[in-house]
Formats: C-alpha cells, sequence, structure tokens
C-alpha cells in the first residue's frame, strides 16, 4: 500500500540536505559535509466518505479532508 492521497495524488518527496558534524566544519572544511536523504511525507487520515450512497474507505491528505468537509457543509 502506497503512502499516497486517493484523491489529489500527493505523495512522499525526497530531498538531500548537507549536514556538519560537529567541530567538523572548520580547518577550511577539510571534512565534507555528509548528505542527509530526507523522506518528506503527506499528513494522511484515514477517512470514511460516503460518495453515491456507498461509504469508501479513503486516505485522505489533511488539504483535500478540509475541502471535502466544506463541501459537505455547504450542502448542508
Amino acid at each position: 500500500m502506497s503512502y499516497k492521497c486517493d484523491t489529489c495524488g500527493k505523495g512522499s518527496l525526497h530531498c538531500t540536505k548537507g549536514k556538519h558534524r560537529p567541530g567538523k566544519a572548520s580547518k577550511k572544511f577539510r571534512y565534507r559535509a555528509q548528505k542527509v536523504i530526507r523522506i518528506l511525507k503527506p499528513n494522511l487520515h484515514n477517512t470514511k466518505i460516503k460518495q453515491n450512497g456507498i461509504a469508501q474507505k479513503l486516505r485522505v491528505c489533511t488539504k483535500c479532508l478540509r475541502s471535502l468537509i466544506f463541501k459537505t457543509a455547504e450542502k448542508n
């Protein structure tokens, strides 16, 4: 099961970041900064949503969840 939003398809991102260990940044950068791979994940929630009278379980990101709540509030 992938870590993606079921409505918009937002998924995890990979980025690299330089990290200096303490005491290694001086001496004209004799030791290079280590590259650390970070994984940024979306804030997903498991929700039950009724679509066309059928209840479905979806993994939805916070942005989509807020928009779904706003749309249902408008209908009522």
